[in-house]
């Protein structure tokens, strides 16, 4: 009983930092949200999130301690849908991402209010697809990446988490979702094993063990949390983005 009351405990507590912070990127005149129409319909199916779900994905980071001077990494940017509010709540010049796939941006750039964030913002964006920014030569307090690693071939996870500890500040974050092969409370069903693919898999899916996280998580950071509530505040804007999220401390 005791154990169920603090739940619900830490669910309000959530649910009100939510409301908070909503409240306040409302208020915020500077915060812009990735803006859609014809010219980047393709690219917004292709990725699969709204512009609201770039909003919600901006509060998770503030939910994190996010801080307009620091270094944010977005690794799997795509059609800027979550990093426009990213960087436009940034200083200039603190947001760098990463994508294989330049036509999903160009597609988004088509469209003057995207155009004019990223101008004033100066975001630093590389492409390629082994998730490594250390050709920058710069460190970040945050690195995100959503849906990535759900996607991902087996050993790829690993390869993902060096490069992150190689570029993450001391005391930084990696918050990241991937898909469980335990069902979650929001719709995600889970896998009967791991997926252990050799190579990418899109439009499906890869499902890891939470223990394979845990274990190949542990070797580069300090502090590794499973952030469940995480997945109700995405489920709530769209229902069908039911991963699960973790937050990795160095």
């Amino acid at each position: 009983m005791q154990r169920k009351l603090v739940a619900v405990f830490l669910n309000l507590c959530v649910i009100a930092q939510c409301l908070a912070q909503e409240s306040s990127l409302e208020k915020n005149p500077k915060i812009r949200l990735c803006q859609m129409d014809h010219r980047n319909h393709d690219a917004i199916n292709y990725v699969g999130t709204r512009t609201s779900g770039g909003g919600v994905q901006l509060g998770l980071l503030l939910l994190e301690g996010l801080q307009e001077q620091d270094d944010v990494l977005e690794i799997g940017f795509g059609a800027l849908m979550s990093a426009i509010p990213i960087m436009s709540f940034l200083e200039t010049g603190h947001y760098a991402g990463i994508d294989p796939n330049p036509w999903l941006m160009e597609a988004s750039l088509c469209i003057a209010e995207n155009r004019a964030v990223v101008s004033e913002k100066q975001p630093v964006l590389l492409r390629n697809s082994n998730f490594d920014a250390s050709s920058l030569g710069r460190t970040f307090n945050y690195i995100y990446a959503h849906s990535i690693m759900s996607h991902a071939a087996y050993w790829q996870l690993p390869l993902f988490l060096e490069n992150c500890e190689k570029v993450l500040k001391e005391g930084g974050k990696v918050v990241f979702s991937l898909r469980l092969t335990e069902p979650n409370e929001y719709g995600g069903e889970g896998a009967d094993r791991e997926t252990q693919a050799n190579e990418w898999q899109y439009p499906g899916c890869s499902f890891f063990d939470k223990e394979t996280v845990i274990r190949e998580a542990s070797r580069w950071f300090s502090k590794i949390e499973h952030k469940k509530e995480y997945t109700k505040l995405l489920t709530e804007d769209s229902r069908g983005v039911c991963h699960d999220w973790f937050v990795l401390t160095k």
